[in-house]
């Protein structure tokens, strides 16, 4: 276990797979030294403990360290996979809308880093084309988590989130 995944998940700084996978190598750790009393595993545990603190923030403002997870926050968009088509307009995200764009230059498709579905903005360079979607619920002063799979062709304008 420690050769397939004993340093995948301790620099993650997502409580999320603290929670549910480096959890259980630390608890392996502790185990593995009572069973040897080598305690090498008791270093490595302190190792993970040590960058897990470091890797601790104060992202929501509240005045405590910890570790924050898109997996479990509310979503706060629909369909933010991209995964159901617009019923009046297919190649338009269901939910989603178009500003200074046609269908032919921003688009809902199947060419996607995860998920099926994806939506593509070609640029010219000149105009501003975006998708968006209003939030469903927002709060002045609170700390919200992006999270946008992205790639760019290399033009110089990139993209902004």
């Amino acid at each position: 276990m420690e050769a397939a995944v004993g340093d995948d998940f301790y620099t993650a700084a997502d409580s999320a797979t603290f929670a549910w996978s480096e959890s259980y190598v630390l608890d392996s750790y502790v185990d593995v030294y009572r069973v040897s009393r080598d305690t090498a595993w008791l270093d490595k545990l302190v190792t993970h403990v040590d960058r897990m603190i470091a890797d601790a923030d104060d992202a929501d403002g509240d005045g405590y360290l910890g570790w924050s997870t898109a997996r479990y926050s509310p979503v706060e968009v629909d369909n933010g996979g991209m995964e159901t088509g617009d019923p009046g307009d297919s190649t338009l995200p269901r939910y989603w809308s178009r500003f200074q764009t046609t269908g032919s230059n921003a688009f809902r498709t199947t060419d996607a880093s995860t998920g099926g579905y994806a939506v593509r903005i070609d640029s010219d360079g000149q105009a501003w084309r975006k998708l968006y979607q209003d939030m469903n619920t927002y709060e002045p002063d609170t700390v919200y988590v992006l999270r946008v799979n992205a790639k760019t062709n290399g033009s110089a304008a990139q993209g902004r989130a």
